[in-house]
């Protein structure tokens, strides 16, 4: 069936008059029994029957609209598959009130169950009325429903009279102490017994400065009340009455039921408070979220705070705890001279625990107590973002070493930068940072956070750990040398955090005028050979003059060494002999003049050039590393090698003989 014609079924063809008395010869007149198979009509928004209730409710809240009634299921039998119509009437209270028509064929799961209006007047007259509906048709037999009570109540419980007053313990009425609240945690009361109590009437308790005007809480009523006698008791909680404060109140009740008639007040009790009166309580404040109402991570990474104001008439003694949504930040106990306000830290693992997934809601607040009274100060609510895009941080420091790091891709190898790279851009590699989100970005820095380099937003169909690839302008790498650390933050409209550097070494040697190194062992010719001193087995020692011009403390020198088999460094060297060694410059080695390296192993790279009859070379020149700024080279110096002495014996030494090395050997 289509959903047009469902509608068409369920529309209201019926005449909404005023009541038609049936004829006293028709079966309704004698109270003819319900048809086998037609199920009784329920109010659509009636309340459920308790085990009390005979008839349903029709709750205050839906008088004066049209009465809805439902059919739950179809009658049997029907012409569901028949092109007929079938006729509906209503009656209520005996009159007829309402008919509907349905045109068949139709599918009873769709069309059922089975909503009409009948007119809203229904419910104006109070009392218990007889619905039931009467179904016809042709070859269908006349049948009527069963019957369904209703019950219109407009009379509040106790028949609208006021209840009698509350009952309170005798030492209530002589006053109520601060001990005597906190031994039993309020007030407590006992409702009288009143006339035709009903499962789910409620009483509604006030209490206040004023009688009937500061609402606490409500009782309701239960089928143990009435079935077993069980007494109406009440309690007004100690924050309530605290928070009204000390001197007299009074204590009333009103009765309501289910249906949402309400009675009169009922006569109130005069109560003496008696309280210790605890101080009033500014709200904390946590300044990095005064103005905008958040908590970011360049806020966590500053430090977050959060700072108690002055609480005026705070004894010595007093406790104030502060707490952080569920987390107590501290307990501070008040000092004879205290100073305010008092600030408190926001430790890295309280926002650890907040987690990194979304932005949060964070309350503020704190317990002021004295002795065993306590009173909660007023709420500071903020908000909490430390999302990133890529993996969560570890820590507030802002690398996290979770990302990955970049890669260089230089001409010669990665991570290296040299003229054979000019004139750029040089590219650079990275996988994509975790659970990438479309319009996230990472952005490349070249040495510093004023030099960008490159972007990548994230695209739609962008992947973890997939290759991304940026480019860096020659314009630059030229602007400076060295050592440059290349690194990128990643941005997710919130929150930056930076990956760990990838440290490159940009080979380009602009600084002029470095000094050659020399062979320290002593040989007037700065050759390698027996008998000097040191001895060859003991240490060779290559020395590089200290440059008051370039040389500074934290830079670093990179000596390099390759053996050969020429006494003049020259041809392709020796398979395994070409290494380097780094140093960093310290003061030690700008008082000597000079910074040694010790050339190691000795076999194979002095042992296997000594070794050969008509001698070979060791070849060495360095590199300075400025901490910050270009490189420079020196220039390129043989030292001969000779192992072998006139009489053919050679000057080899034991492994033991090695000495401890200042400088790192490192194969090239």
């Amino acid at each position: 069936m289509t959903d047009s014609k469902v509608r068409q079924q369920k529309k209201n063809v019926a005449k909404n008059t005023r009541p038609n008395k049936r004829k006293k010869n028709t079966p309704a007149a004698g109270r003819a029994a319900p048809s086998p198979g037609v199920v009784g009509p329920l109010p659509e928004d009636g309340l459920p029957l308790l085990w009390d209730e005979a008839a349903h409710k029709i709750p205050l809240s839906v008088r004066g609209q049209p009465f809805k009634v439902t059919i739950p299921s179809v009658w049997m039998p029907n012409n569901a598959a028949t092109n007929v119509r079938t006729d509906i009437r209503y009656f209520w209270k005996g009159d007829h009130v309402h008919t509907a028509q349905i045109f068949g064929p139709y599918d009873p799961a769709v069309l059922f169950p089975y909503t009409q209006e009948l007119p809203a007047w229904l419910l104006d007259s109070p009392g218990i009325s007889l619905l039931y509906y009467e179904i016809s048709g042709v070859l269908l037999p006349t049948g009527e429903s069963e019957r369904t009570l209703i019950d219109v109540d407009d009379s509040p419980p106790n028949l609208d009279n006021p209840g009698t007053e509350l009952i309170f313990n005798d030492y209530t009425l002589d006053g109520v102490s601060d001990a005597e609240l906190t031994a039993d945690a309020g007030i407590p009361c006992e409702v009288p017994r009143y006339m035709i109590m009903r499962t789910e009437d409620v009483v509604m308790v006030y209490f206040g400065v004023l009688p009937h005007i500061n609402y606490v809480d409500r009782l309701v009523v239960e089928r143990r009340h009435i079935e077993d006698g069980d007494p109406l008791q009440f309690l007004i909680p100690e924050d309530f009455v605290r928070n009204s404060g000390g001197g007299e109140r009074w204590v009333s009740y009103r009765l309501m039921d289910r249906v949402g008639n309400i009675g009169p007040f009922s006569d109130p009790v005069k109560l003496d408070i008696n309280l210790v009166s605890l101080p009033d309580l500014l709200r904390p404040l946590v300044p990095r979220a005064e103005t905008d109402g958040l908590i970011d991570l360049d806020d966590i990474r500053q430090g977050v705070s959060v700072s108690i104001r002055e609480v005026v008439d705070a004894e010595q003694g007093d406790i104030i705890t502060l707490r952080w949504n569920t987390h107590v930040l501290a307990t501070i106990t008040v000092g004879p001279l205290q100073i305010w306000p008092i600030p408190v830290e926001v430790a890295w693992p309280i926002f650890l625990a907040g987690g990194f997934d979304a932005r949060y809601p964070v309350r503020v607040w704190y317990q002021f107590a004295r002795g065993s009274l306590t009173k909660n100060s007023p709420d500071t609510f903020i908000e909490v973002d430390a999302t990133v895009a890529g993996d969560p941080p570890v820590g507030p420091d802002p690398i996290n070493p979770m990302l990955p790091r970049v890669t260089v891709k230089g001409v010669t190898e990665d991570n290296v930068i040299t003229p054979a790279d000019s004139p750029g851009p040089v590219l650079v590699e990275v996988p994509l940072f975790v659970d990438p989100e479309v319009g996230e970005n990472l952005r490349l820095f070249w040495g510093n956070d004023g030099a960008f380099a490159d972007i990548k937003v994230v695209d739609p169909g962008d992947v973890a750990r997939q290759n991304v690839r940026l480019y860096v302008p020659w314009a630059l790498i030229v602007a400076g040398g060295g050592l440059v650390d290349v690194y990128y933050w990643t941005y997710n409209g919130v929150n930056y955090q930076r990956s760990p550097a990838t440290e490159v070494r940009v080979e380009l040697d602009t600084l002029t005028g470095l000094l050659a190194a020399n062979v320290l062992n002593d040989h007037p010719n700065k050759r390698i050979t027996c008998d000097t001193v040191p001895q060859p087995y003991e240490a060779v020692i290559v020395g590089i003059p200290w440059s008051t011009t370039h040389f500074e403390v934290g830079d670093k020198v990179r000596l390099f060494w390759s053996s050969h088999r020429t006494t003049h460094g020259g041809g392709t060297p020796i398979p395994g002999t070409q290494v380097w060694f780094e140093v960093e410059l310290t003061d030690a080695h700008r008082i000597a003049g000079v910074v040694e390296v010790d050339i190691q192993p000795f076999d194979p790279l002095i042992t296997v050039p000594g070794l050969i009859p008509t001698n070979g070379s060791g070849l060495h020149y360095y590199r300075l590393y400025k901490a910050s700024g270009p490189t420079g080279r020196s220039a390129a110096r043989p030292s001969r090698i000779d192992l072998i002495r006139p009489s053919g014996s050679t000057c080899l030494a034991p492994p033991a003989g090695k000495r401890s090395k200042p400088g790192k050997s490192k194969s090239q």
